[in-house]
């Protein structure tokens, strides 16, 4: 996450203030964004770009790369607000189906009946393409943000299972792009901070030289 937040090229508040207490436990009292953004408290708790009071330049809203850091800034700033919700809706459609599938109908019907499960099969797929699609935005990837915004509505549960399943699997092939662009911040900053020790370490050579030459020749005009 850090790296979303230290690449957005805006003047932004710190995010702990947008994942703080107050904004969420007081102002916005859903136990899923309350979990949310609790956990994204702990996760950032000493990062300097989370608490930083910018995030670099200022942006021009008529400016196409600034719009883009600006959606980029947002769908971090808002993840408790898609991510609490749409993991209460996923773990509330695995206990659904679960019962469901322990289920009868009564003795005669001529056919199963499927509101149920197309109901909480519905929420689970409306949850997983809100988290592509959030994830697509913190990544930049405009095709991702726009996960599943023309899916219909599945009227048949073999259909359903099919655009759930394409769903996981573009949430777990997005969710993989965006920790490998972590990993790869992670190791630039490392290699940043490394080459920043270097050159500190260099300088105090070069301050040192001098001083141990005039002592020498001190030593060798005393002698």
């Amino acid at each position: 996450m850090d790296a979303s937040l230290h690449g957005a090229d805006l003047e932004i508040p710190p995010f702990t203030e947008d994942y703080g207490s107050v904004q969420f436990e007081e102002r916005r009292p859903h136990r899923g964004c309350v979990d949310s953004a609790a956990a994204l408290r702990a996760y950032l708790q000493g990062s300097q770009s989370a608490t930083s009071t910018s995030g670099g330049k200022k942006g021009h809203s008529n400016d196409d790369a600034g719009a883009k850091v600006a959606a980029d800034v947002k769908a971090t700033k808002d993840m408790p607000q898609y991510h609490g919700p749409a993991r209460e809706a996923v773990m509330a459609a695995c206990k659904t189906l679960e019962l469901e599938c322990n289920c009868s109908e009564p003795q005669g019907a001529a056919q199963w009946d499927d509101t149920v499960a197309l109901l909480a099969g519905g929420a689970a797929l409306g949850a997983v393409e809100t988290l592509v699609r959030g994830c697509g935005a913190r990544i930049g990837d405009s095709d991702l943000a726009a996960f599943g915004e023309k899916n219909g509505e599945e009227r048949d549960l073999g259909q359903l299972a099919e655009t759930l399943e394409k769903a996981v699997n573009a949430l777990q092939s997005t969710l993989e792009k965006e920790a490998k662009l972590g990993c790869d911040f992670v190791k630039d900053e490392l290699a940043k901070k490394e080459a920043e020790l270097m050159s500190k370490e260099a300088e105090k050579a070069k301050r040192i030289r001098p001083g141990r030459r005039r002592q020498e020749t001190s030593h060798r005009g005393q002698g």
